[in-house]
């Protein structure tokens, strides 16, 4: 289930800065420009990331990871985190 999260909180974040970035180009988007095409670009782009992204994460064999041993060594190995 941690696993999951790993995609959704990328996901909705990605999502709720999308919107906002939405917002903004439909609301202050001047009369007669390309805005419109630019908010059919950037929703086609979004989705097919999107969509790539749930494939690659799908494809991750989660079952063969260990993600406490994978971060233990992240820190074990960064200088940053391990002062002897």
């Amino acid at each position: 289930m941690l696993y999951l999260l790993i995609l959704i909180l990328p996901l909705l974040i990605y999502t709720v800065l999308s919107a906002i970035i939405l917002f903004h180009l439909k609301k202050y988007g001047i009369a007669g420009d390309f805005t419109r095409q630019i908010i059919i670009l950037f929703f086609m782009v979004s989705v097919i990331l999107i969509f790539f992204t749930a494939l690659s994460f799908f494809n991750i064999p989660w079952d063969e990871l260990n993600l406490a041993d994978m971060l233990q060594n992240t820190r074990n190995d960064n200088p940053y985190f391990y002062q002897p």
